[in-house]
C-alpha cells in the first residue's frame, strides 16, 4: 500500500493532509471492503500485524529442524537471530525508516533509536529511500540480499543529495 498510495510526496510524509487520507481511505474500502480494517492496523503496510504475515516473513524458520539435524541444538539456536532477522526488521524498524532524524531522535524507543544512529542503521535509511525513488531495486532490510537476488540499486550523485537532505530533517 505504502508504495503507490502514501508518501508520494515526500518519503518521511505518509499523507500530505487529512483529504488525501480520506481519499486514500475511501479508494481502499471500495476495493477491499471489511478488509481495509486489517490495512489501518498495519499502517498502509508499513508493518507487520497478523500472524499471517509474521509466519510468512519467517518462511525461513522452516529449515531449523535441518540445522538441528546436520550441525546439533546450539548451532540450530545460533542461526535463529539470522533467519528472524529480515522479519524483526519489516516489524520493529520499517516505520521509523520512514521518519526524520529528529522524529526517530525524539521517538524512537532506545534501542531503535540506537540502532538506527549505528553505521548499518544509517544504511539501511538509505538503502529504503532509494527503493521508495526505484521501487523495483533493494527490497532487503539487510545487507546483502539485494545483491544476491540480482536487484540491488547504487545511489547517483542525486541520490546522494536528497538522502543526505533527509538525514538533516
Amino acid at each position: 500500500m505504502h508504495h503507490c498510495l502514501t508518501f508520494r510526496k515526500h518519503y518521511t510524509v505518509q499523507f500530505c493532509n487529512e483529504q488525501e487520507q480520506h481519499k486514500v481511505d475511501a479508494h481502499l474500502q471500495k476495493i477491499f471492503g471489511s478488509a481495509f480494517l486489517q490495512i489501518q492496523q498495519t499502517n498502509y503496510g508499513l508493518t507487520i500485524s497478523t500472524l499471517w504475515e509474521f509466519l510468512m516473513f519467517s518462511f525461513p524458520l522452516i529449515s531449523l529442524p535441518l540445522f538441528y539435524f546436520l550441525f546439533g541444538f546450539y548451532e540450530m539456536l545460533m542461526v535463529i537471530p539470522i533467519l528472524c532477522a529480515h522479519t524483526i526488521l519489516s516489524c520493529f524498524i520499517h516505520t521509523w525508516l520512514h521518519k526524520s532524524r529528529i522524529e526517530i531522535n525524539q521517538q524512537a524507543p532506545l534501542l531503535i533509536k540506537y540502532f538506527l544512529n549505528t553505521q548499518y542503521g544509517q544504511f539501511i535509511i538509505h538503502h529504503h529511500y532509494l527503493h521508495h525513488r526505484y521501487p523495483q531495486y533493494n527490497f532487503n532490510l539487510l545487507w546483502g540480499g539485494d545483491w544476491l537476488l540480482k536487484v540491488h540499486r547504487s545511489p547517483n550523485k542525486e541520490d546522494l543529495k536528497e538522502i543526505s537532505k533527509l538525514l538533516e530533517i
